[in-house]
């Protein structure tokens, strides 16, 4: 794929997710996210649902209208070009951070994953191996 194609889409596809975070829509991002928490849960030996009860849902409100803009970010490939992330390009605290970073009044934090295509699909999913 076009490297500039691929970065265009990208970067929609990040700023739809940092506007679930910023507008605190979990429920939404929680299924965005399913594929990338049943492969967390399995890698470490968690329960899966855990993802969708009301602490893990209310552990996401530190994102609401927190969430800086996507700036200073390069594109990295993983898995032969099949996985791609967008990363923070900056030298300072932000170097190497995935690019959805809220910040609050003593912290900033990050979330995110890889993100690959299936077969077949037009859109990205959200993904961890």
């Amino acid at each position: 794929m076009d490297q500039d194609e691929l970065l265009k889409e990208v970067v929609i596809y990040y700023e739809y997710f940092r506007g679930l975070l910023n507008d605190g829509k979990i429920k939404q991002l929680l299924i965005e996210e399913k594929q990338k928490n049943i492969e967390l849960a399995t890698a470490t030996y968690d329960d899966p649902n855990w993802y969708y009860t009301e602490e893990s849902i209310d552990g996401f409100s530190k994102y609401i209208n927190t969430m800086l803009p996507i700036e200073n970010y390069k594109l990295e490939l993983y898995g032969n070009g099949r996985l791609v992330k967008l990363v923070r390009n900056d030298e300072g605290i932000f170097k190497n951070w995935d690019v959805l970073i809220g910040e609050s009044e003593t912290e900033y934090f990050s979330t995110g994953g890889f993100l690959h295509k299936p077969k077949g699909s037009d859109s990205f999913k959200v993904i961890r191996k």
